[in-house]
């Protein structure tokens, strides 16, 4: 992982938990649980709405916050010399294998 990533993770975890808190103060606002602090009424129209929409919506955020989490602490994958040593000759055969079909090219041109 560059930094790149881990900047962007953790933006995502940033932006995800910023949208959940703007989220839940302004249903907890427009929903008058700070005026009326005895109860909060759920069989009013607008809980029956509100209520869903929250657990639906944090749902959503909170596998936001994961996805940014995952990507913030993944380390960098680590390239063994084993790996690197068949990757090598891959690339050493795959060229062998151009440069015979460009001179079987040019031979039958």
């Amino acid at each position: 992982m560059t930094n790149r990533t881990k900047i962007i993770g953790l933006g995502l975890m940033a932006f995800g938990i910023l949208v959940w808190l703007y989220y839940t103060y302004n249903l907890l606002v427009n929903g008058g649980v700070f005026e009326n602090f005895l109860g909060i009424p759920l069989l009013d129209a607008y809980w029956i709405i509100a209520l869903p929409m929250f657990v639906l919506m944090t749902g959503v955020i909170a596998l936001m916050i994961w996805l940014g989490m995952s990507t913030f602490t993944t380390p960098e994958p680590r390239v063994t010399d084993e790996e690197l040593r068949k990757l090598e000759e891959l690339e050493r055969l795959a060229r062998a294998k151009r440069m015979a079909r460009q001179k079987k090219k040019e031979e039958t041109s």
